[in-house]
């Protein structure tokens, strides 16, 4: 395989960035042995592996260290390293966020033809999106309104080739990037629609390349990459839909010193077969019950006041059986 796989990795140890990268990176070199790896990360986070667990490093095959301002917080960190990855090292490459698991050989990404690829956000088009108004309401502090007919794609995996074009891509999307943290926004998915939509450079990928499983297993069967969202690792006393969502895999990576274990192994061989029990799809107008700010309200006062909840549910119980 000639294109190069990209990581980014800012992390430290209060969080699992580090321990999902170990995942996805030994995945990777399971099903692509002769896969090039290079990891870009800050100062602070290379600081971090070199004195606590380099056992990570084991399949990279080039670190780019970029180091930013002190003050510089690990989210700005990460983005900034992700808005302008493409100027910071030479050759084609396909990016993959950490919290992702390879199911298969990735050698097909020698022959794309694009300038850049993308799979769109929620396999959907965005006039389809959950989120649409909020994805509106953003980028019209960038200074664009939004069109149904625009492409949101999500950022987790990204094909992009070394041409000219594609680093003035990064240049254009860094500063529309830094543009909307003036008008707080901080996630950089609608810096890159309003970057594409100024060069229209990037084509859709299939599915198959960032399958969401979250939102959307219609890729699941042939996915070659898995992204699970384990970015919203799931509050200790719950079950995560995923296994590789939940708390315990993590602290296990690293219990272990960062070592393939025999479990680690069994995951990375069964990947499509991770879903906790019991388990619930939603879909249709059903799903804008679950992404509205109310039934977000409810989940936190569950997990906040759990014997409050349960306390007005016996309420509800007892008045429905009385009354029903």
């Amino acid at each position: 395989m000639k294109t190069k796989i990209l990581y980014i990795l800012v992390s430290k140890e209060s969080d699992y960035y580090l321990e999902q990268f170990f995942i996805s990176s030994c995945s990777l070199k399971y099903y692509n042995k002769d896969a090039h790896v290079v990891l870009l990360t800050d100062d602070k986070t290379n600081i971090y592996i070199e004195n606590k667990c380099k056992a990570v490093l084991a399949y990279v095959s080039e670190v780019v260290k970029i180091t930013f301002p002190e003050e510089f917080d690990n989210k700005k960190r990460s983005r900034y390293l992700k808005t302008n990855a493409r100027n910071y090292f030479d050759g084609d490459y396909l990016f993959v966020d950490t919290d992702t698991i390879i199911t298969s050989s990735l050698s097909a990404i020698d022959e794309f033809d694009m300038l850049m690829g993308a799979v769109l956000d929620l396999h959907c088009l965005l006039i389809q999106h959950l989120s649409l108004e909020e994805i509106k309401y953003k980028v019209a502090k960038l200074g664009y309104d939004v069109k149904d007919t625009d492409s949101y794609y999500n950022s987790g995996v990204m094909y992009v080739k070394d041409l000219p074009e594609t680093r003035a891509f990064y240049r254009k999307w860094h500063n529309n990037y830094i543009e909307g943290n003036k008008h707080r926004v901080f996630t950089d998915q609608q810096s890159l629609l309003k970057t594409n939509v100024e060069m229209n450079i990037i084509s859709t990928l299939d599915g198959i390349w960032n399958c969401q499983i979250i939102n959307n297993i219609s890729n699941l069967s042939n996915a070659k990459i898995i992204h699970y969202f384990c970015t919203g690792v799931h509050k200790e006393n719950s079950t995560p839909p995923y296994k590789l969502m939940s708390r315990d895999t993590c602290e296990d990576i690293r219990k272990s010193e960062y070592q393939i274990s025999a479990e680690l192994i069994r995951i990375i061989e069964n990947p499509k077969y991770l879903y906790n029990s019991p388990l619930k799809i939603f879909s249709g107008e059903d799903l804008k019950i679950v992404y509205s700010l109310q039934f977000h309200l409810l989940t936190q006062f569950y997990y906040r006041y759990y014997s409050v909840f349960k306390f007005v549910e016996k309420i509800i119980a007892f008045f429905r059986k009385t009354f029903c």
